[in-house]
């Protein structure tokens, strides 16, 4: 009667051992699997605002470029008529040397 129970015992025992392993296998699958999707994913995000960047290249352009220029108007437009004053009061100078 003891060998018959230890028989049972083990047996429940290696059945839970396969079990544990085939959960395993299906965990690691569904890990694989959730990687690669996320991957793809992942892919497909970037991808998109890659092309949302090309496709609205003009749009951005000029958005960014109103609001450079709205802020240079508000006090950086004196110091860029300075570097323009300095930049031709140098060119005639040099014009003169040249000369």
């Amino acid at each position: 009667m003891e060998d018959n129970t230890f028989a049972i015992t083990m047996g429940k025992i290696v059945a839970q051992a396969e079990a544990e392993q085939v959960e395993e296998v299906r965990a690691l699958r569904r890990h694989q699997i959730f990687d690669r999707v996320r991957g793809i994913v992942a892919f497909l995000i970037i991808a998109a605002a890659l092309f949302s960047a090309l496709h609205y290249r003009g749009q951005i352009q000029s958005f960014l470029l109103s609001k450079v220029t709205s802020q240079t108007s508000n006090g950086a437009s004196a110091s860029i008529k300075a570097a323009q004053n300095n930049a031709a009061a140098r060119d005639k100078a040099l014009d003169e040397i040249s000369k």
